[in-house]
């Protein structure tokens, strides 16, 4: 095996190890803090059930008005349901007033960052979530998701039109892509892992 390529492979060793010590734990598909019937309704969300999370949500919220995770979950459905961006927005933002954080069902690359190599049509669905002082991504399927204090993070930026970049002050970076495939989504992370990253 050439020299290069055995490079090549110790870097994808070294990363999928990193993913598996960021994770800590198994990384629910949803939010960790939310409960059954959240859950279950941000199931509906990633089915691009919109309308009926946002029913069953605003339901839910009659119930319980201080369902924090609920709000927050009725925000991101709203906003995938929102064709307009400013609306969109003032969605998520209230749901970071009410709620504390703001989630998103994103699709994440499994390339190879440390040197830039892998398969771009490598990736898997989850979702990404901003809570007090965290940030965590839960994949849909295997342990490969992370869950790290906003103290852990050096940037996140977009990298493209339509990726997003999360880096590690380890050197570790992870790439994603929002479902709603618009540039706008992308600066919307931005803003609010700002806001939140703040507190």
């Amino acid at each position: 095996m050439k020299r290069g390529r055995v490079v090549v492979v110790f870097a994808a060793v070294v990363a999928l190890l990193s993913c598996v010590e960021g994770a800590l734990a198994q990384v629910p598909a949803s939010s960790p803090q939310a409960s059954e019937a959240v859950r279950r309704v941000a199931d509906w969300i990633v089915e691009a059930r919109y309308k009926d999370a946002v029913s069953e949500l605003e339901q839910l919220l009659t119930e319980s008005p201080q369902d924090q995770e609920a709000a927050i979950y009725l925000a991101t459905a709203r906003a995938y349901l929102e064709k307009d961006a400013l609306k969109a927005r003032e969605f998520l933002e209230e749901g970071v007033s009410k709620g504390g954080g703001a989630s998103f069902v994103v699709r994440h690359s499994h390339e190879v960052t440390f040197f830039s190599e892998g398969d771009p049509n490598d990736y898997c669905r989850g979702w990404l979530h901003f809570r007090k002082g965290e940030i965590l991504f839960a994949p849909e399927h295997g342990a490969h998701g992370f869950r790290v204090p906003f103290s852990e993070v050096s940037e996140v930026k977009k990298i493209r039109k339509l990726i997003l970049e999360i880096k590690m002050k380890k050197d570790i970076s992870y790439k994603f892509s929002p479902r709603s495939r618009l540039e706008t989504e992308v600066l919307l992370i931005m803003i609010l892992h700002q806001r939140l990253s703040r507190k």
